[in-house]
């Protein structure tokens, strides 16, 4: 039987032809597999705020006009008349009297009268929206002044030009209630990643293809965007910035022309570029593929993503009065202030959505969830959870046509956060499958996976990373960097790989990487460097020293044995803990602000509930590795629940910022509007005196 390989397309090539188109569409999905490394392991729509960014890369935001200064500002619609008219109209009326509960006797409702305090926008459809703009009245009575707080309802459009029409004056309304999704001040709607995943199986309802739902074959990205009424063009776009689609909502001109670099297998790169590019003129509701960077038979991804932003993001694009998605038709500006603040980017976030959606709609959630069980079921022969996803992404990729990459995407993004231990490349190769703790590597930030040209670079830029990798304790190998012991690494043909025992818990013997990006296009963020931090490996062996000493052992040997030791009790692991860092009930007590008596009730008192919060509280202070982290906060049994934004932003805390302490812990959750951590006081003057084996 002839070998059959299947494209994304679903075409089929057999025979002499199937061999040449093999070679070339592995090449291909090497290519985009080395462009996937660069990015976060999976699309999050459900927070907005953008990666962490290198020191050096210099942060440009865009340009932009929120809805909220479109409507008010003389600049541009200038609707505030609009308001103050309605408002009027009704007390004329007395209208206004019917619904504030008293007798107005205001002649008229001006700025003194009537304070615009804030809005909120709600999603009708793909051009209509609702702005509830929220007021305060200070109103004359029969009684004296009265103040009342209402809500003007504005029904908001964008086709040929912005309209709005003021529909009622309400006491309150419930959006939520009536099934509508919020729009950010940018017209971007707020959708979790679960909301998307629902959102693009009603797509494929209400196109009327819902077979595509359960069977792949008829997920036809082609198909599905003329459903919507949208065309494709394969063009070769020149000076593209690394685009790799565009929508273009309105008809415009682009330069078109060949401009590409190809990486050949030795590693060289051939430029190829026109000198004269051709202006076309691209009509309305038309999807480019930029053939200079993406294949046309790989291209169904790509369409799926442009589709999402047809649909959800045609507000945000005419509220900027702009023409297409192409971010190079936005202005750029270079953020200067507030460097390091961790803050929205509304490009960003359209780009994470349009990435969900894409998957969504190439892979519906449903269907995809019920392979995995089904797959994971059948699966044996593996070594690991991470070989165990391995066989089920291949069983995937082979049922679906779909690359290993956005497979593997796909799984992180739908929880089974194991995935990551699966189908990853290092230099073109698939490296061995893998196992760790999952709560360990929640962050999608976070890798124990790494190139070894971003080793030598790292040595090379950062002295305590390279004085530890000079002491021979750790070592590369098989993508990572691994304790230099014949228990986790070994030779395998010509190249180091990893053990049995490595793989099967990465997290104990490797170490783990933060990604830092730079910023290559508006809304588009790329790997810029991976920090390492000796500085936790340093503290950790304060935990394991005595252990060592005392037992002459090796630093793993003595985490097992701390770990097996650890008090069973969360009183008793308290204890231990805020001895060894040289406190006592008292300064801890002094630290918390809370009295020695209650300090002791909580710690006794089998009714408390611990929390997520608590346990980050008492990193912070103590500083505590999070490994050690993990063993208080399996002694409290403290609930972590990976879907609330703010248990993931406080579980990112205790294990990437441990020892910047609460200020820095505040900063980071107050940047993403999340609630921050109450402070606890300074250590006494003397200062703490952390437990040693010489002390």
């Amino acid at each position: 039987m002839k070998d059959v390989i299947e494209c994304d397309t679903g075409t089929k090539l057999t025979g002499n032809a199937m061999s040449t188109a093999n070679a070339e569409q592995k090449r291909y999905e090497l290519e985009e597999t080395e462009k996937a490394f660069y990015l976060p392991d999976m699309s999050d729509c459900s927070d907005e705020t953008m990666p962490p960014l290198t020191e050096k890369s210099i942060l440009k935001e865009a340009d932009l006009v929120s809805m909220w200064e479109y409507m008010l500002s003389p600049r541009y619609a200038n609707k505030r008349l609009s308001l103050y008219s309605f408002l009027n109209d009704y007390l004329r009326k007395g209208w206004l009297s019917d619904i504030v509960g008293f007798k107005v006797l205001n002649k008229v409702i001006d700025r003194k009268a009537c304070e615009l305090e804030d809005v909120t926008f709600w999603m009708i459809d793909r051009e209509n929206f609702y702005a509830d703009v929220n007021i305060k009245l200070n109103l004359r009575s029969s009684s004296g002044p009265m103040e009342w707080k209402g809500i003007l309802v504005c029904w908001c459009c964008f086709d040929d030009v912005f309209r709005m029409s003021v529909e009622e004056l309400v006491s309150s309304v419930d959006r939520k209630e009536e099934g509508l999704i919020m729009l950010s001040p940018f017209l971007i709607p707020y959708m979790k990643n679960e909301q998307m995943d629902a959102y693009t199986e009603q797509l494929w309802i209400e196109n009327g293809m819902p077979g595509a739902i359960a069977v792949p074959s008829l997920r036809d990205a082609k198909k599905f965007a003329e459903k919507i009424g949208l065309s494709i063009l394969p063009l070769d776009v020149f000076e593209h910035k690394n685009v790799d689609s565009i929508v273009f909502f309105e008809g415009s001109d682009l330069l078109v022309g060949e401009d590409r670099v190809e990486k050949q297998p030795d590693g060289t790169l051939i430029i190829s570029k026109a000198k004269k590019p051709v202006k076309r003129r691209i009509p309305a509701n038309t999807i480019v593929i930029n053939t200079n960077r993406i294949r046309s038979d790989y291209a169904s991804f790509y369409i799926f993503h442009e589709c999402i932003h047809y649909l959800l993001h045609y507000l945000f694009y005419r509220l900027q009065k702009l023409g297409s998605s192409d971010p190079r038709q936005i202005r750029m500006k270079e953020k200067k202030e507030e460097r390091k603040k961790v803050c929205g980017d509304p490009l960003f976030f359209m780009e994470q959505q349009g990435d969900r959606g894409g998957y969504g709609l190439m892979m519906p959630a449903s269907d995809t969830r019920h392979r995995i069980l089904e797959e994971l079921s059948k699966a044996e022969g593996y070594k690991n959870s991470g070989g165990k996803f391995q066989i089920v992404g291949k069983a995937l990729a082979r049922q679906l046509g779909i690359p290993y990459f956005r497979i593997r995407a796909r799984m992180i993004g739908l929880g089974y956060i194991e995935a990551k231990g699966a189908l990853n490349y290092i230099d073109r190769a698939m490296i061995t499958p893998f196992a760790f703790d999952t709560s360990a590597w929640i962050d999608r930030e976070t890798t124990y996976v790494v190139r070894k040209h971003d080793v030598n670079k790292l040595r090379h830029n950062n002295a305590d990373f390279n004085a530890l990798m000079n002491s021979g304790k750790y070592i590369y190998a098989d993508g990572h960097v691994v304790r230099n012991d014949p228990r986790f690494v070994k030779w395998q043909y010509d190249r180091l790989v990893l053990t049995d025992e490595a793989a099967r818990r990465v997290d104990k013997c490797c170490l783990r990487f933060v990604r830092q990006y730079i910023q290559r296009n508006p809304g588009q963020y790329i790997l810029g460097c991976m920090f390492s931090d000796p500085h936790y490996v340093e503290v950790s062996l304060r935990y394991l020293e005595q252990i060592m000493e005392e037992k002459n052992m090796d630093d793993i040997d003595a985490r097992m044995e701390y770990e097996e030791t650890f008090p069973r009790t969360f009183i008793k692991a308290f204890d231990k803990i805020m001895e060894f860092n040289g406190e006592t009930r008292e300064t801890v007590a002094a630290r918390l602000h809370i009295s020695t008596d209650k300090l002791a009730g909580i710690l006794n008192d089998p009714e408390h509930k611990v929390t997520l919060e608590d346990i980050v509280k008492l990193t912070l202070m103590w500083e505590l590795p999070d490994w050690i982290g993990d063993l208080l906060k399996d002694r409290a049994m403290v609930h972590f629940n990976r879907y609330d934004r703010r248990h993931r932003a406080l579980e990112t805390i205790r294990r990437e910022h441990w020892d910047e302490g609460i200020e820095k812990a505040n900063e980071y959750l107050t940047n993403r509007e999340l609630k921050a951590i109450v402070p606890y006081g300074p250590p006494e003057p003397e200062g703490r005196k952390r437990k040693t084996k010489a002390s």
